[in-house]
């Protein structure tokens, strides 16, 4: 059985050693310039620039390369970027907050509370031209809870970019006007890109046939890039036979006439039933991890191999887990599946996330083989026993408040497979040894498994 005490806050580029690593985007090369245009226009006040739309349109990639362009990166004189999900510790973003707009801040605010944390963003961004990018925003309450912190001086030129796919947030928050609508990619838009995904360099396909058959198939895409991307990393694994291309034509078809974000979820699952079964319980093992949670790549592919996921791979003759395991991680990218959130300086992958959409899919699949229990905590609140009795599951504990007891049944300790806990970054220890909740929460259990 593999334990673990984590944060629910992910390292953000500020605080990380980290290179950012490079976003991809075909198309929207209009939808670039506007919002850029809305970030650097002459108006000296505080305003609010929202970017809307459905899950799997490209928000975070568009926003992503405002935030790196070189032009916005000479304006300001702060950025910072931050991500909400549906589930968030206010206290946790505000401390990531902290460290991307001041690497030298101590990293360790496990005393600050609320009204401290606010205070000291405040006043790090007090007289300076700062862009704050709010990622992921699912109600007006996470804007009210976090506008106190920038200041709204009318003199600096000052801007915050958020993303959400809820209408009403983006226009609660906007500083006037219509929030920015994320257009789908074109026709030729969404070719492109799949060109460049399953074609080394962008190259056209080897036939007529293979064409007309790739642009069917981008067709039923709706011009959604995670679509298109995620259809694209299985044919770039696929042999290059026009009955393959056909099969995954036909798949596609079938979902071609739901929505266009039910139509981009059909796709996924086609994605995950396109994996071979070594890769399948890879992929379901990262339901484990929070949404949006920034995943470090050792960490990953280290429970991957206490799991026993790779035991039967043949490359084990090498007798390198390890890197059998970052084998399968890379594979999972180039299916896209899994998203490179930083590379170190090497190249090698430090980092990691899935898409909100991806990552919704993995739970429902992963909690349909009964196979993985997640456990929001609140204040207050306690959880039965798992009735499960075989050991072949996986367990997630995960809290955004302030709870100083876990109301859990030990037997389920030891019963399971896999324990992760991850909890706010205050309740770490100044060192690596984890949540005292937890550790006082082992020990309880070990104690009590010994006495059975």
């Amino acid at each position: 059985m593999a334990t673990e005490t984590t944060s629910t806050s992910s390292r953000n580029q500020g605080a990380s050693a980290a290179t950012p690593q490079q976003v991809f985007m075909v198309g929207n090369n209009n939808a670039l310039e506007e919002i850029k245009d809305k970030l650097t226009n002459s108006s000296k006040e505080r305003e609010v620039i929202s970017i809307t739309g459905m899950g799997g349109i490209g928000k975070t990639t568009l926003a992503k390369n405002v935030y790196e362009d070189k032009d916005i990166k000479r304006h300001f004189d702060i950025q910072a970027w931050i991500t909400v999900s549906q589930s968030y510790s206010l206290d946790d973003l505000l401390r990531v907050l902290l460290q991307s707009i001041d690497v030298s801040s101590p990293t360790e605010e496990q005393s600050a509370g609320t009204f401290e944390l606010k205070d000291k963003v405040r006043k790090l961004l007090l007289g300076k031209r700062y862009l704050i990018a709010i990622d992921d925003i699912w109600s007006t309450q996470v804007w009210e809870d976090l506008k106190i912190c920038f200041p709204s001086e009318k003199r600096n030129g000052s801007r915050v970019l958020l993303t959400t796919r809820l209408t009403n947030v983006a226009t609660h928050a906007s500083s006037g006007g219509l929030p920015f609508s994320m257009p789908t990619l074109s026709k030729e838009e969404s070719w492109d890109l799949f060109c460049k995904k399953v074609f080394a360099k962008g190259s056209c396909p080897p036939s007529i046939e293979f064409e007309e058959i790739g642009r069917d198939i981008v067709m039923k895409c709706k011009g959604l890039p995670l679509s298109i991307m995620v259809i694209a990393g299985i044919l770039s694994k696929a042999e290059m036979k026009v009955e393959d291309w056909e099969n995954v034509a036909k798949d596609v078809a079938l979902s071609s006439t739901l929505f266009e974000e039910q139509n981009c979820e059909e796709i996924l699952l086609l994605s995950y039933n396109h994996l071979p079964e070594n890769l399948k319980t890879c992929f379901l093992y990262l339901g484990v991890f929070p949404e949006d949670y920034e995943i470090p790549a050792r960490r990953l592919v280290g429970h991957w191999v206490v799991q026993g996921f790779v035991e039967d791979d043949e490359a084990l003759v090498a007798n390198n887990k390890e890197e059998v395991a970052r084998q399968k991680l890379q594979d999972l990218i180039d299916r896209n599946l899994i998203l490179v959130e930083k590379r170190g300086w090497s190249g090698r992958i430090k980092t990691c996330k899935i898409h909100d959409l991806t990552h919704e899919m993995c739970l429902r699949l992963a909690k349909g083989k009964n196979i993985l229990h997640i456990y929001k905590f609140q204040v207050g609140q306690s959880f039965k026993e798992i009735s499960q009795e075989n050991g072949n599951f996986w367990v997630s504990l995960q809290s955004i408040s302030n709870i100083s007891r876990l109301g859990f049944d030990h037997r389920t300790l030891y019963k399971c497979h896999s324990f992760l806990a991850m909890f706010p970054s205050k309740y770490r220890y100044r060192t690596r040894r984890g949540s005292r909740i937890l550790t006082n929460y082992l020990l309880t259990a070990t104690s009590i498994q010994k006495q059975c």
